[in-house]
């Protein structure tokens, strides 16, 4: 094989709230992933694609040895392996590390990861036809929707290797959420898994899901909920929108009921998530930006803006539940322009709060970070709205004589 060999595309998991039956395929007590397999039957802990696969697989290689003699990163390959019921076969795996005396691989199928010298690896790519070594993948990483805790291996241990209820909260996210159940043995009713999962929950913003990065030349539609200055925009990214006024609701449904037991009395923490009401009414997720006498300034995650709290009533903890999406706010930075004086000018600020505030555009990333949170890009941002024409509103600041033109 060659390291240009196209890999098999992603699990697919069920569509938002659809029930499916999978099977627990591997645990990651380090990333607080696992991995599930979809199921055709419920009613069976077998998926009957991946035993095909592994089967058509063995048949070939029993009789063709076809050692593996270039080992490099993300090559496809085959091992033999034995799975928890006994059973030898030749599964699908990708290397991860070829520059040790034992390789890493990982199953692609299962999600398990480990090390096999060279000599157990077996070469796909011209031997068996792309129809069958190119299936997306059977397996997809997912997490729970409320942070991993280290207690948590123990509950899950006892699954590994039988079948489950899932349900995707969002299968666009890499790991995907999941909700997952079992059914009782004595009732033969569903039961969530980590049913507990819904207490107060302290984490840092830095602790929440990462957003998917938009891919570099990917145009990416917008809201733009919040602008300060032409350094200072912050837009929401319109994937997973439905996602978010789903979480905005129940926030809404939840608070609106329970804020009496669950304000924050002590132990506030610079970073942390919690759960503020907005000047409009509404509650929203915020992270504690300063605290001062009394006095925590916040800033909605979702959103951009800030706003100061009373540190006594305003601040509510933030339940399990809210801690599944990625804080959707992300700054934005103008692509080439800069202030014309050493800071901006408080009509640049008028401009761009007056032209951009609350409407839909479209951002050209070329720079993206998402490992700090809030997350950012620096791009083009462009004005679909004129007939005819994109504007681009960065040339639009240099051209009004409010901003200059920078490599």
């Amino acid at each position: 094989p060659t390291p240009n060999l196209p890999l098999p595309s992603p699990c697919i998991l069920p569509s938002t709230g659809e029930p499916f039956p999978a099977l627990v395929s591997a645990i990651d007590p380090d990333r607080g992933t696992f991995h599930l397999q979809p199921l055709e039957n419920p009613s069976s802990p077998r998926n009957t694609t991946t035993d095909t696969l592994n089967r058509t697989m063995s048949d070939f290689y029993s009789t063709s040895r076809s050692p593996l003699t270039d080992p490099d990163y993300d090559i496809l390959a085959a091992h033999k392996s034995t799975s928890l019921g006994g059973t030898t076969t030749y599964r699908r795996v990708i290397i991860t590390d070829p520059l040790t005396d034992t390789l890493t691989i990982n199953y692609l199928d299962y999600g398990n990861s480990a090390c096999v010298p060279l000599s157990e690896l077996r070469a796909v790519s011209g031997l068996l036809t792309p129809s069958i070594y190119l299936q997306p993948a059977l397996c997809a990483e997912c997490c729970l929707t409320a942070p991993w805790r280290p207690e948590y291996y123990t509950a899950f241990s006892r699954f590994l290797g039988r079948s489950v209820t899932a349900r995707a909260v969002n299968p666009s996210l890499r790991p995907c959420m999941v909700e997952l159940f079992y059914t009782d043995e004595t009732t033969n009713e569903l039961v969530a898994l980590l049913g507990d999962l819904l207490a107060p929950i302290a984490i840092h913003v830095d602790k929440l899901p990462r957003m998917i990065p938009p891919r570099l030349g990917e145009f990416m539609d917008v809201n733009v909920p919040y602008v300060g200055d032409p350094d200072n925009i912050w837009v929401q990214p319109l994937l997973n929108n439905e996602a978010y006024c789903a979480m905005e609701e129940r926030l809404g449904g939840f608070y609106g009921d329970q804020t009496s037991g669950r304000q924050v009395k002590s132990g506030l923490s610079i970073g942390n998530v919690y759960v503020a009401r907005h000047s409009d009414g509404r509650f929203y997720r915020v992270k504690v930006i300063r605290m001062e006498r009394g006095v925590v300034s916040v800033g909605f995650i979702d959103y951009g803006d800030a706003s100061c709290v009373s540190s006594s009533r305003g601040l509510f903890h933030l339940e399990a539940e809210f801690a599944r999406l990625p804080a959707r706010a992300v700054r934005l930075r103008i692509l080439g322009v800069a202030p014309v004086a050493p800071s901006w000018s408080a009509t640049a600020d008028l401009y761009v709060r007056e032209a951009l505030e609350g409407r839909q555009l479209v951002v050209e990333p070329i720079v993206v970070d998402v490992e700090t949170q809030p997350a950012s890009v620096t791009g083009r941002l462009w004005d679909t709205s004129v007939p005819d024409r994109d504007v681009n509103v960065g040339d639009s600041l240099v051209k009004l004589g409010l901003a200059r033109s920078v490599d």
